[in-house]
């Protein structure tokens, strides 16, 4: 999984990717994905 956070002039602030070995449907993933970016954000 990656990410990228851009600010609301739209300038790159900062990006990062995860690796997780799971075996998900496609919803599940697309699900985990969201809130892993949900939770970096609240961090920074």
């Amino acid at each position: 999984m990656g990410a990228c956070f851009c600010n609301s002039s739209d300038e790159f602030t900062v990006g990062f990717t995860q690796w997780q070995q799971l075996v998900l449907s496609i919803e599940e993933g697309e699900a985990w994905a969201l809130l892993q970016a949900m939770n970096e954000a609240k961090r920074r």
